[in-house]
């Protein structure tokens, strides 16, 4: 009975191969974490811009108007601004801007929602 297993020159053949599939994966594998954390980051500035708004469309109708005297805040490393237009798209009716940004990498990054509100 004779037992015959990988030769030496088998086996660093077959890792070799293993090793050049590796390396062709590593680029995939860099631009998703790249991705995951621009991901990320968007994720916390909709958080924040969605809980601001959700904030303002509880506030009484008529107070809108001076909740815009102090329009920029920073939350760690993003500001936010909020912009409200009285009168805007029609009378009786308040347009709200809640624009966050952030910079990452080096370039800045920008989320925005827009509600509006009328008077009842």
């Amino acid at each position: 009975m004779s037992k015959q297993g990988f030769s030496l020159v088998e086996l660093l053949v077959a890792l070799t191969i293993f090793m050049i599939a590796v390396l062709g994966m590593a680029p995939l594998l860099i631009t998703h974490i790249r991705v995951n954390s621009q991901n990320q980051l968007r994720t916390v500035a909709q958080d924040i811009a969605v809980e601001e708004m959700d904030r303002l469309q509880v506030v009484d109708y008529p107070d809108l108007a001076a909740v815009s005297a102090d329009p920029t805040t920073m939350r760690g490393t993003y500001s936010m601004v909020r912009t409200v237009e009285t009168d805007q798209p029609g009378a009786d009716q308040t347009r709200i801007k809640i624009a966050v940004s952030w910079s990452h990498q080096g370039s800045n990054k920008s989320y925005q929602i827009v509600a509006v509100r009328t008077a009842q």
